[in-house]
């Protein structure tokens, strides 16, 4: 599975770190088994370092509207299905979906309703511990490639490798 991710800054990496443990104490399975990162679309083939660039203008663009001031911000949590047997869980980052016409022709394989940023794999919980609103403007864009490892727990163990990372541009600060 290739996809095109949103990495947040890690001055939000305590406060996901503490959401994991409360998420593994509460016998979520899956709490530790994803990087920190919020799947945008699938693609099926890697984007260059422009292509990203321009991508990340687009979604700063759009993190600057209603006077947002840049700001992506995380009020609730949520899942979304990246690929058969891969359910994420985490925050829903509130940010507006970019529209088809901002990718590269041809390349989105599945654009999701809603981008969440990983803290868990999971299936639906009946009861989730509530997350803390927050929010971030510092953020990079990169690729990624999961599969599947050949050895563990099926449907938690992957590797994946993140390829390099191009920052959002700066927003109104």
């Amino acid at each position: 599975m290739r996809s095109v991710v949103l990495i947040p800054h890690r001055n939000i990496t305590p406060l996901m770190h503490e959401y994991r443990r409360r998420l593994f104490a509460a016998e979520v399975r899956g709490a530790w088994a994803f990087p920190l990162v919020a799947p945008i679309v699938l693609v099926t083939r890697a984007y260059s370092k422009s292509e990203l660039q321009k991508l990340g203008q687009t979604i700063r663009a759009l993190s600057c509207t209603n006077s947002r001031d840049g700001r992506i911000y995380a009020t609730k949590t949520g899942y979304c299905s990246i690929d058969t047997g891969i359910t994420l869980f985490g925050p829903v980052l509130e940010m507006p979906i970019v529209a088809l016409d901002d990718f590269p022709a041809g390349t989105v394989a599945r654009q999701f309703p809603a981008i969440t940023l990983c803290t868990a794999l999971s299936d639906v919980m009946s009861d989730p511990p509530p997350i803390s609103p927050f929010f971030f403007r510092a953020a990079s864009l990169a690729n990624m490639i999961v599969s599947p490892l050949d050895c563990g727990v099926s449907g938690f163990s992957y590797q994946w490798k993140i390829g390099e990372q191009i920052w959002l541009p700066k927003g109104n600060l």
